[in-house]
């Protein structure tokens, strides 16, 4: 939530926060719930959706990242990310909240698998198999369009 308080805004400026979208380029990069529609983009409301544990991970302020898991096995989860570097924040019943450093990014999403941007649309694998008037010869398709007529009748 935006504070929109005079008092609060110096607060606000004072704690930088980790740009995700150029710390760590290749991964998908989402707004959160928080980010109001039609505002500025804020590098507080950017997330990185996982793939393990419905997680996400966002920025916590500094340096540091804070990661946000959901499963019944909160205990097996927070062993496996404590083992990666990260602190538990807050644990619940069924979800639990980690804080880590940027250094120790690599190591926390080898567990949570956050989500990579997609490859490019142009699909280069089969620029090499096509043929340059397209899929199919030059005339293919003039021959064909009598043989549908003739099945037809």
């Amino acid at each position: 939530m935006r504070l929109h308080s005079p008092v609060a805004a110096p607060l606000l400026d004072a704690a930088p926060c980790v740009h995700l979208e150029d710390t760590l380029p290749a991964y998908r990069i989402a707004m959160s719930l928080d980010h109001e529609t039609g505002h500025e983009r804020d590098p507080w409301d950017f997330e990185i959706p996982c793939a393990r544990w419905k997680g996400a991970i966002y920025p916590h302020g500094g340096t540091r990242l804070q990661a946000w898991i959901t499963t019944h096995r909160v205990k097996g989860a927070l062993a496996e990310l404590q083992a990666a570097g990260a602190t538990p924040h807050q644990v619940g019943d069924t979800e639990a909240t980690v804080i880590f450093e940027v250094a120790d990014f690599n190591r926390v999403a080898a567990v949570l698998r956050p989500k990579k941007k997609r490859a490019a649309r142009g699909r280069p694998f089969l620029a090499g198999h096509r043929k340059p008037g397209g899929l199919e010869a030059p005339g293919a398709r003039a021959s064909a369009g009598p043989a549908l007529a003739t099945r037809a009748a």
